[in-house]
């Protein structure tokens, strides 16, 4: 993970809005940022966690990642 182009932010949520309403009643496994996302880096991204979540199998046949792990 690249973290050198990331901007310094004042107020992250993962899980709520701003308000604190609304909580999250689970957890939260995995964060994606999308900042200069390449092509590339998404098919890549989804095949990741297609695999991680054991979903392989729903990925489009002509995915690159559709039968091996990125």
């Amino acid at each position: 993970m690249r973290t050198d182009d990331l901007t310094a932010a004042s107020n992250i949520y993962v899980g709520t809005g701003y308000s604190n309403v609304g909580w999250l009643a689970g957890r939260v496994s995995d964060v994606v940022s999308g900042i200069n996302v390449t092509p590339a880096d998404k098919l890549r991204l989804e095949g990741y966690m297609a695999w991680k979540n054991g979903l392989a199998s729903k990925l489009p046949p002509d995915h690159p990642f559709a039968r091996r792990r990125p």
